[in-house]
């Protein structure tokens, strides 16, 4: 998300999502609120109706053989998400299409003719319209439960993380979450030839089960990365995201800490249980670490692994891509003493899990 999408009267949020939210979350109900409410999201929702109509054939697209990027947030994904999407045999969701999803089809043709250039709030990276974004945004503006609806209300934030979880949610939010999940990236790969996606969304860590069932020969890349530097970037972001679009009151560093620190267990527990059931020849573990280290090594091991072939085609793009980015350096920090000995304590599993040291 750029610096033109920072505030919370420019979430697209449909008039059902608006009014929902409030009642779940008990939103303000104030003038302001009324006018995004009634006026915005009754325009989006109209919006989304049309756009259904004009696009009858994402009914019949299909998402086989698209690929996942899995792991927790702040480990790497979008630098996975971008290095993949170098491959034009794929399509991806591009950051206009996650943020304005109930109209992305009318938007394509100015995005492509568009120089416009943001930031990523949370830690500067380089965005334009056209980049690979994550699709969970585009699901929290159709509808979907999500655990971003801790941007309007971030003192619930424990709460909200736990709708990452689809298996949790009441029968019918999953039945809707399901199908706002499919219709949404089918419209993508529709937008994208009917090509296979390259997908990326920490929340769908806690999905691979769910996501296994719903896309015929979906391949899982989980990324991982130093615990200690996963925590600090992860309460980072959060606390930046809050700050941009909260309706609500704030929460305090050392309160999404804790946030963050348990919710790792459950958001581990439901990777481990859908990593389980997928064949060896669809799951493919990568450190970030190594990642950046040899991206040319790393992906060819990736490509290797998950049969996806003829690797060399993407070489020249990949050179290109790492000559535009050789000016950037991605911020770290590391946590104080005494977090780094609840972190240790804590995720001591996790640490064992992927081999790295407490």
């Amino acid at each position: 998300m750029g610096r033109g999408v920072q505030k919370p009267h420019q979430l697209k949020l449909g008039l059902r999502t608006w009014w929902r939210l409030r009642r779940d979350w008990e939103l303000p109900f104030s003038p302001s609120y009324l006018r995004r409410m009634v006026l915005g999201g009754a325009a989006f929702t109209g919006l989304r109706e049309l756009q259904s109509v004009l696009t009858p054939g994402r009914q019949t697209t299909s998402l086989r053989n698209s690929i996942f990027i899995v792991g927790h947030w702040r480990s790497g994904t979008t630098f996975l998400h971008e290095l993949l999407s170098l491959d034009d045999r794929y399509g991806f969701p591009p950051t206009y299409a996650c943020l304005f999803p109930h109209c992305h089809f009318f938007l394509k043709r100015a995005m492509l003719r568009s120089s416009l250039e943001l930031k990523r709030p949370m830690d500067d990276m380089p965005i334009t319209p056209l980049s690979p974004q994550e699709d969970e945004f585009a699901l929290l503006c159709l509808g979907a439960r999500s655990p971003y609806e801790a941007l309007l209300v971030p003192h619930r934030l424990r709460q909200a993380l736990r709708l990452s979880d689809v298996d949790a949610l009441t029968a019918g939010e999953a039945v809707q979450w399901d199908k706002t999940f499919v219709d949404f990236l089918s419209g993508v790969s529709l937008s994208n030839r009917r090509r296979p996606l390259i997908l990326k969304s920490p929340p769908h860590s806690y999905r691979v089960s769910r996501i296994n069932r719903l896309v015929p020969d979906a391949r899982f890349i989980l990324i991982v990365r130093d615990p200690y530097a996963v925590f600090e970037s992860t309460v980072r972001m959060w606390s930046r995201l809050l700050a941009n679009y909260t309706l609500g009151p704030r929460l305090s560093d050392e309160e999404i800490r804790s946030c963050v620190l348990d919710e790792r267990l459950h958001f581990e527990a439901k990777l481990q249980a859908g990593i389980a059931e997928l064949p060896a020849d669809r799951i493919a573990i990568i450190r970030y670490e190594a990642l950046v280290r040899d991206p040319k090594a790393e992906l060819a091991k990736l490509y290797a692994h998950l049969k996806l072939s003829d690797f060399e085609r993407v070489l020249p793009a990949l050179r290109n891509y790492q000559d535009q980015r050789s000016g950037y350096a991605p911020s770290a920090a590391s946590p104080s003493p005494v977090w780094r000995e609840k972190i240790a304590d804590t995720w001591g599993s996790i640490f064992d899990l992927y081999e790295y040291s407490r």
